[in-house]
């Protein structure tokens, strides 16, 4: 700002627009990968949540299932 006249210079006005425009690149793209990661678990959340109901419909295949869990848990076998 120039000494005793309050206005900023035209310089300093392009440092500022400059700045801001960086600022506003940097949080497009934060917004843009937290909405690629939402839309991802969304869908995975989706694809388990349809598992689920088709497992409901299989006692069968849901019972080995817990059957499998519970012998990884015995044996101390964790998977991911």
């Amino acid at each position: 700002m120039r000494k005793g006249k309050g206005h900023i210079t035209s310089g300093q006005y392009r440092q500022l627009y400059n700045l801001s425009q960086n600022e506003n690149r940097r949080l497009r793209q934060r917004l843009d990968k937290l909405q690629n990661d939402y839309n991802s678990l969304k869908t995975a959340h989706n694809k388990m949540f349809k598992d689920k109901e088709t497992l409901d419909g299989m006692p069968n295949v849901k019972r080995v299932l817990q059957m499998t869990e519970g012998l990884l848990g015995a044996t101390g076998c964790f998977y991911g």
